[in-house]
């Protein structure tokens, strides 16, 4: 009996692992595209450092003139 039951669970196993998963993806990509948008806010919260500062605020007045 449990030999059948083995043999039942098998066929099941390999049809659903056939089986694609179209919303498991879409929510796999969403939360790598979250992932890398909460990054890159990070990275713009940062303040910048000193001398990065200096040249921006450089080449900003040097296109003002």
């Amino acid at each position: 009996m449990l030999q059948r039951l083995l043999a039942r669970w098998r066929l099941w196993e390999e049809a659903l692992a056939g089986l694609d998963d179209p919303q498991g993806e879409y929510l796999l990509n969403l939360d790598e595209r979250v992932r890398r948008l909460e990054a890159k806010v990070e990275q713009l919260r940062r303040p910048l450092p000193a001398d990065a500062a200096a040249a921006v605020t450089r080449t900003s007045a040097l296109e003002s003139e």
